[in-house]
């Protein structure tokens, strides 16, 4: 039953109520209240046992459409035989195991992309490490064959090139081939 001041005042709709009342009874009725206040928007026959209306009334669309979601559990409750109250629990409930899968599956998503970025780190840390021993090699070799050639001027420039400028240093690793 929705209700509105002119509702109120309808002698059709205060026919309804009363054959509504006298097929089903009064327990079926759910009074929804549009506009107006209680006294103003229930018809008579509904203000004899005070009904628990659902209250969508609000100053804009967004408010509106806030109360409809949160009276439409008082309208649920009687047709599932069961108070508001343990509705509303019921629906907390429900909410709150939502939110905690939600945030489970989030928090997993994010582990994982943690766990992937640290294993790419590591795998680009391992061969960035493996090209260099690839060109302390390189070098290394480069550094024989101009020792080869007689160029030993050069070959001394690329070996030093293919060694760590330091012992303790990490700029390149130490390769055999390019100590000797």
């Amino acid at each position: 039953m929705i209700c509105s001041p002119r509702a109120k005042e309808s002698i059709w709709v205060q026919k309804e109520i009363s054959t509504f009342i006298e097929l089903r009874g009064r327990k079926y009725i759910l009074p929804v209240l549009i506009e107006g206040e209680p006294a103003d928007s229930f018809p008579d026959l509904l203000m004899e046992t005070e009904p628990l209306a659902a209250d969508f009334r609000g100053r804009n669309t967004r408010e509106i459409h806030k109360n409809c979601r949160r009276e439409m559990l008082r309208l649920v409750a009687p047709v599932l035989h069961c108070s508001y109250d343990e509705l509303k629990q019921r629906h907390r409930a429900y909410r709150m195991r939502r939110y905690a899968a939600t945030s489970a599956v989030l928090a997993a998503l994010f582990l994982s992309f943690g766990l992937y970025s640290f294993y790419q780190s590591v795998q680009i840390a391992e061969n960035y490490r493996q090209k260099q021993i690839n060109q302390s090699r390189f070098l290394a070799q480069e550094s024989a064959d101009l020792m080869e050639s007689g160029d030993r001027e050069a070959a001394l420039l690329v070996a030093k090139a293919a060694l760590p400028e330091s012992e303790d240093s990490d700029d390149k690793p130490l390769v055999g081939e390019a100590q000797a």
